[in-house]
């Protein structure tokens, strides 16, 4: 090797060590990488060999999503550039076929266009379709009237799942992943990851060779339709299927890197039920690990063994759901999770189905129970859409958000139909009036509503823009995504509805809220389980008695069944659809040729897993779909002083979080000022002679931040204002925390080490404009520099468990279906 070619080229030689056994049986190949792993770029005092200097640039263009034509341009102006008789190509093609022999291969297995057979196997030479009679290519024209065989109809693209996962163990840092869950666990009890899951258990011991090697994998499938065109139209619908690795620590679970494209089942028609067909290649490939396994050298430890794999459970939305399971969905009996045993309703007047089933949860003695059936719990739900699904069935009801709202005429007739005769709709004319039911906002109260969302501001990170979701003028809220919804529903409707609403109906929508809180938390004791699941079904069969029978769509229903599923499959934040979701997207972003898009996505997610394979191997590079926080290397306080004088900030990040002075806060659009300390005091209570450890938390606004010098550190101080504990900080009945900031205290005492703070932030009490409603930040970031902390793993702090309201059979009969505080109900034209 050149002398002058810098250390970092020893990376290389690594790579090129593990690499030997993919390509020996080309070992012409072979010795052509190794020769490029030495050759230097330019001659005379190169620093880089040639493979090194194309891997770093194609890291580039892999990371930032350039397209081939403008990497093109690059290389020819670095030709250029460089010394004559350098060996740069000029070219992305001359790129990609140096770098040919890391890339894993795909396979294009041609498909019937009517979904019914893939041609391979004993249908391989097939022309036609055995089943439907179509032909397997297009007929073109060949320029003398006749026709000739084009290209095929239909084209499936799998990524073999083989040889990625013997890739993971060639790499010594994700093969130590791949123990994680034996070896980095914290096995307390409590529900930190699907390993903690008696599900998990369950299979170790039914198949005690299997669960004998932790290195053997369980592994997680999602499937869902995205238009690779970036837009929300559905005339294009192709289908990617990915799976997801559990054996790895919770906070790389989610990450690009680990998650793996294995199908690209082509547009624009979506599959439906006939996806089997096109999951046969990766069944096969499953079969096999389970089966026989496969021979796999671990570089942790420097020895081979027999690797075999499971699929622990699949996580996908609702219809995808229906097409892999083989259930009907849109039925009567539509509950995967009940099958027959669903209660259902057909609603003759609007023709849909409403699962109001809640009661056959209940205890026997309760009193809202009618009769017992039995759970069976067979998939895993997805959360996420559950949630987004929900909201916006809530938000659309009470702010009669058109195309939303679960109210309306045919509503109310149903509801009068089984006995609220006072809800039933009046015709005045050519219009028809239905009273104000007990969920029916004034318009007053939907501006209180918009208005105290649209004065949100919640931490750096913490979601998107709320104040852009909300349209006061026409009292709605606009634009939500999936995570939007979440934290609207976990955090910010409970605070916005405070002040509408009567209460009983306020205190059933609130306790709904906390419960979808409570089940994300990534930290759950199993002995809190049980009394959720009590909570849970008696907020379903109180919210029975106020929403419209329409409101209960099977999407509200599966709430019912989310802790069952905690309890066998672990924590939702690992079985949900938040990183699949956002992994569609990037392979939106990938797709540069709108003639062939599934085609350019496949190319270009080989081309980033070649970089994600290369780049552990090389110094100083930034790995693509592991991203790096801004707060690395300040998860404790750490400083880079010494500096000569005191310092002062507007912003600081340390612990995780983004801190900024209140000064800043009143310029920016988000709240980071906010913090919350846990302490210790001694105090008398009561007339007690003799004090008592007492621990309280203290709430404040940062208002400025200091940095102190020493001699070889340096330590950051906030100077905060604090609220009066005893005076200034409440608690309502449903848990909620309330701070009043013109009741000030510990004025004396307002210096805290930055290092010791937790960030949370206010939202203005729509009940009392003196007080604040706390709300917890989040930490983003999880493991950062192979610093692992078991406090780490709940990202966001759990409101107060759920305060059952417990009533009795005669205030259940005093409240009244109607609003007795406004008489604006909702009007329709007749013809509507």
């Amino acid at each position: 090797m050149d002398d002058n070619i810098e250390p970092d080229n020893d990376n290389i030689d690594g790579l090129m060590k593990d690499l030997e056994e993919d390509i020996v049986e080309c070992p012409i190949i072979f010795q052509r990488m190794v020769d490029n792993s030495k050759k230097p770029l330019y001659p005379n005092g190169s620093k880089f060999s040639l493979l090194l200097a194309v891997l770093k640039l194609f890291t580039l263009k892999a990371g930032n999503g350039w397209s081939d034509k403008s990497f093109t341009s690059l290389l020819e102006l670095l030709c250029q550039m460089l010394p004559e008789g350098n060996e740069l190509p000029s070219t992305t093609y001359e790129c990609k076929k140096l770098l040919c022999p890391l890339s894993t291969s795909y396979q294009k297995i041609h498909a019937c266009v009517k979904d019914c057979i893939l041609y391979t196997k004993k249908y391989s030479e097939l022309k036609e379709c055995p089943k439907c009679g179509e032909s397997r290519y297009k007929m073109v024209d060949n320029g003398n009237g006749g026709k000739k065989k084009g290209s095929p109809v239909k084209t499936l693209w799998y990524l073999p799942i083989i040889p990625k996962f013997k890739r993971f163990f060639s790499n010594k840092k994700d093969a130590e992943y791949m123990l994680w869950h034996q070896k980095g666990r914290n096995k307390d009890g409590r529900l930190r990851h699907v390993a903690d899951s008696p599900q998990w258990r369950t299979i170790d011991r039914t198949f005690p060779e299997f669960g004998s090697e932790p290195r053997n994998l369980r592994l997680g499938l999602c499937t869902d339709g995205i238009n690779p065109f970036g837009t929300l139209s559905t005339q294009h619908s192709c289908w990617p299927v990915m799976l997801i690795i559990y054996n790895i620590p919770p906070w790389l679970t989610t990450k690009c890197k680990y998650i793996m494209l294995t199908l690209l089942i082509l547009g624009p028609k979506q599959p439906g039920n006939d996806i089997d067909v096109y999951l046969a290649p990766l069944i096969e490939d499953l079969k096999l690990l389970w089966n026989d396994g496969v021979e796999v050298f671990d570089a942790s430890t420097s020895s081979r063994f027999q690797m075999h794999a499971m699929l622990y459970c699949t996580i996908n939305d609702f219809p995808a759901y229906g097409n892999l399971s083989g259930y009907r969905l849109k039925t009567d009996k539509g509950c995967p999770v009940c099958g027959d045993d669903t209660e259902s309703d057909w609603l003759e007047h609007n023709g849909k189905f409403s699962y109001r089933g809640g009661r056959h949860f209940l205890p026997e003695n309760h009193q809202y129970r009618k009769k017992k059936k039995h759970l069976y719990v067979r998939h895993s739900i997805d959360v996420m859409h559950v949630e987004k699904n929900v909201f916006n069935s809530l938000i659309g009801t009470l702010l009669n958000m058109p195309n939303k709202t679960k109210d309306g005429v045919k509503a109310r007739n149903d509801m009068a139909a089984r006995g609220r005769i006072e809800l039933k709709p009046i015709e005045k004319g050519k219009r028809i009036y239905i009273p104000p039911s007990c969920t029916t906002l004034s318009k007053k109260e939907k501006m209180i509503v918009c208005e105290s969302l649209k004065g949100v501001k919640v931490p750096h990170g913490y979601s998107s823009n709320i104040s852009h979701l909300v349209a006061i003028k026409d009292s709605k809220l606009v634009g939500m995504k999936s995570h939007d919804c979440h934290v609207m529903r976990t955090q910010l409707l409970p605070v916005a509805i405070r002040s509408v609403l009567p209460k009983h109906v306020r205190q059933v929508i609130t306790k709904l809220c906390l419960f979808f809180d409570a089940i994300n938390s990534k930290d759950i004791h199993p002995d809190t389980l049980d009394d959720l699941q009590a909570d849970v079904v008696v907020t379903l069969c109180e919210l029975e008695m106020y929403f419209p029978i329409s409101f209960f769509d099977i999407m509200v229903h599966l709430v019912i069944h989310l802790v069952r599923e905690i309890k066998l499959c672990g924590p939702v934040f690992q079985r949900n659809m938040w990183a699949m979701e956002r992994d569609m997207g990037t392979y939106k972003r990938r797709m540069k040729n709108r003639c062939h898009p599934e085609g350019s996505i496949v190319e270009a997610t080989i081309a980033c897993e070649t970089i994600q394979f290369c780049v552990d191997y090389m110094a100083d590079v930034q790995p693509i779909g592991v991203p790096i926080s801004r707060h690395e290397g300040r998860l404790l306080g750490k400083a880079y002083g010494p500096k000569s004088n005191i310092t002062s900030f507007e912003g600081y990040d340390i612990n995780g979080f983004c801190f900024y002075t209140s000064r800043q806060d009143e310029k920016s659009t988000m709240q980071n000022s906010g913090v919350t300390l846990l302490a210790s005091s001694e105090e008398y209570v009561g007339k007690g002679k003799d004090p008592v450890d007492i621990t309280r938390a203290y709430y404040g606004k940062i208002e400025d931040i200091w940095e102190l010098e020493y001699v070889t550190f340096s330590v950051p101080l906030f100077r905060c204002k604090w609220v009066d504990c005893d005076k200034g900080v409440t608690v309502d009945d449903m848990g909620f925390i309330l701070v009043n900031f013109n009741v000030v205290g510990h004025i004396h005492e307002p210096f805290i080490l930055a290092s010791q703070v937790k960030q949370l932030f206010y939202i203005e009490d729509p009940l009392d404009k003196r007080s604040s409603v706390v709300r917890y930040g989040k930490r983003r970031i999880l493991g950062v520099d192979g610093v692992v902390d078991e406090q780490e793993y709940d990202q966001l702090d759990e409101l107060p468990p759920i305060s059952v309201m417990r009533r009795s059979v005669q205030d259940l009969r005093d409240e009244s279906y109607l609003r007795q505080d406004h008489d604006e109900g909702l009007w329709f034209d007749k013809l509507k």
